[in-house]
């Protein structure tokens, strides 16, 4: 029987990184090649970091390649207003078209996508291709249900369109069994004003929807 091929896709941030290249070893340990898919910048830096601390990974079992991220070379990435709006407008396209040109060049076929929270949209694209899909969250529990939940706060009256709080209430129960939290778990609201709000909130919407894409 042959390897399963599983395609890595991690939120283009060392914090997201880091961990995904650590799942990506462990999925080569237990008979999975592993396509790593990062944003051409960050591709850049995992490449030049693994040079200086003389670290490399297995190119027979973890492939590592890369897309556009949407920006341009000059642009803040870290204005993740406008990154998340160039991530959705742009990479589920890349990441389709690199699946395809993968298969198209006989190489192993994908047979499961695994995307960081942060990049659900990618369960997209694996539904639309017809490949199974499931999501690794490199951050807490809490942040996990804050953005999970969106969908839910935004239906209850608790969250308004854009992200911002509704009501006045200072903690909330996220999920049974939770013990209630406060507010500032709704992280998102730390990035200042309306206009930078509504992308970065608009995208998390996206990825929260899409995380129910996944395989059950």
């Amino acid at each position: 029987m042959s390897m399963p091929t599983v395609l890595v896709l991690p939120y283009p941030a060392q914090g997201h990184v880091n961990p995904m290249v650590i799942l990506s070893e462990k999925l080569v340990e237990h008979g999975c090649k592993v396509v790593f898919v990062n944003t051409e910048i960050s591709h850049k830096r995992v490449m030049s970091s693994m040079m200086e601390q003389q670290h490399s990974l297995d190119e027979s079992k973890i492939k590592l390649v890369s897309i556009p991220d949407g920006l341009g070379p000059d642009d803040d990435r870290h204005d993740f207003g406008k990154a998340c709006d160039a991530i959705l407008a742009t990479m589920p396209t890349s990441l389709e078209k690199l699946i395809e040109d993968i298969h198209l060049k006989g190489e192993d076929k994908i047979s499961l996508i695994v995307a960081d929270f942060f990049m659900a949209w990618a369960m997209d694209v694996a539904a639309k291709l017809g490949i199974k899909g499931a999501i690794f969250c490199p951050c807490s529990a809490a942040v996990f249900a804050a953005v999970y939940r969106i969908p839910n706060l935004l239906h209850d009256g608790i969250l308004n369109s854009d992200g911002s709080m509704v009501t006045t209430i200072k903690t909330i129960q996220l999920l049974s069994g939770m013990p209630e939290m406060g507010t500032e778990v709704f992280y998102w609201l730390r990035f200042g004003d309306t206009i930078n709000l509504k992308p970065i909130f608009d995208y998390l919407v996206h990825c929260a929807r899409s995380t129910n894409l996944t395989e059950q």
